[in-house]
C-alpha cells in the first residue's frame, strides 16, 4: 500500500470516526388524546303520555323527543347519541317478540366486536330488569341495553356513534356516555 494511499484511508477514518455523534435517538412516544368533559349535571324528564322517566346528563347532552315511543339524546362535540324505544307490553308474547327484536338488532354489531361483556341490573324494589351490552371494536353501536318490567313496559336503548373513527380514539367519549347510561338505567322508573 502506497504512502498516499494510507493517507487517504487514515484521513477518511477519522473524518467517519468525528463525524458521528453519540446523540442516543429514541422512539417517538405514543400520543393519547386528551378530551376534557364539562362535570354531568342531571335532571330529570319525565314523560306524561307513557309515564316514562329517569336522569339524564344535561350539561352535555341535547334532547329530542321523536315521538311517545322514541327520544334521542345528543351529545355536544363528540357524535354520540342515545336512542331509547318505550314500548308498551300487551302480554307475555309480545315481551317474547321484544326480547327477539333486541337480540336481532344486536347481533350484526356482535358480530364486528373483538370483545362483548354483559351487565345485568336487577331491582326488586320496583320489578326493573335490565342488560347491558358492551361491544369493543369497529361497531356503530358499542352499547346497547333494555330494560323492562316483564309485564308492562320495554325500553330499548343504544349508543350511536356517527362518524366513522378508531375505537381507542373515540373510547373515552364512549366511557363519558356509558357513566350516563348507567344513570338511565338505574333511575328509569314508568309512573302508572
Amino acid at each position: 500500500m502506497k504512502f498516499s494511499d494510507k493517507i487517504l484511508f487514515l484521513f477518511g477514518f477519522l473524518l467517519f470516526l468525528f463525524s458521528c455523534d453519540e446523540t442516543n435517538y429514541l422512539p417517538k412516544e405514543k400520543g393519547f388524546l386528551r378530551l376534557e368533559f364539562e362535570k354531568p349535571t342531571y335532571d330529570t324528564f319525565s314523560n306524561e303520555s307513557s309515564g316514562l322517566n329517569f336522569i339524564y346528563n344535561e350539561a352535555y347532552s341535547t334532547f329530542e323527543i321523536v315521538s311517545d315511543e322514541k327520544i334521542v339524546i345528543g351529545y355536544k362535540d363528540i357524535k354520540i347519541r342515545i336512542v331509547l324505544s318505550d314500548v308498551d307490553l300487551e302480554n307475555l308474547s309480545s315481551f317474547e317478540e321484544s326480547i327477539q327484536n333486541f337480540y336481532m338488532f344486536l347481533e350484526p354489531h356482535r358480530k364486528k366486536s373483538n370483545q362483548i361483556s354483559i351487565k345485568e341490573f336487577t331491582s326488586a324494589d320496583n320489578n326493573r330488569f335490565a342488560k347491558l351490552f358492551e361491544m369493543r371494536g369497529p361497531v356503530a353501536s358499542p352499547l346497547q341495553f333494555y330494560v323492562t318490567d316483564s309485564t308492562n313496559h320495554f325500553l330499548f336503548g343504544s349508543m350511536n356513534i356517527m362518524e366513522k373513527s378508531d375505537y381507542d380514539s373515540i373510547y373515552p367519549s364512549i366511557m363519558y356516555v356509558k357513566n350516563d347510561i348507567f344513570s338511565i338505567i338505574e333511575s328509569l322508573n314508568w309512573e302508572e
